[in-house]
């Protein structure tokens, strides 16, 4: 059986980016949107529809054929999707059948969280002597 992702890994994607990978990717959605407690448990997007998600569409997509790890070729479409910088076929400015792992994963964009905002100190306070 092919792989697939997980409802999890999909809808912790940015909703920008789940809409741009279905049109990219010719993902159906023949599902219906639920939400419940103000949360989304599904987008319309079923399982069956993940499994249009192939390790060949995504090569064509990304022009890259000597690739055929699924996960790496999901994480540079969701890169490019969300970067439009980048180019085709490549990530960090690399062709994609170059990059490791390691480099991999640190363009990988933050599933559904926000990367941490680092604090800025704030003001001091005052040493008031009475």
């Amino acid at each position: 059986m092919k792989p697939i992702l997980s409802m999890q890994v999909w809808l912790g994607l940015k909703r920008e980016t789940r809409q741009k990978l279905r049109e990219l990717l010719d993902i159906p959605r023949t599902g219906h949107v639920e939400v419940f407690d103000g949360q989304v448990l599904c987008d319309g997007t079923m399982m069956e529809d993940l499994m249009h998600i192939t390790v060949e569409k995504m090569q064509k997509v990304l022009n890259v054929h000597s690739v055929d790890d699924f996960y790496r070729l999901f994480n540079a479409c969701t890169l490019m999707v969300e970067s439009p910088m980048v180019m085709v076929g490549t990530i960090a400015g690399k062709p994609v059948e170059e990059v490791s792992a390691e480099e991999l994963a640190d363009n990988q964009p933050k599933l559904g969280q926000e990367a941490a905002v680092k604090r800025k100190p704030g003001r001091p306070k005052k040493n008031v002597l009475s």
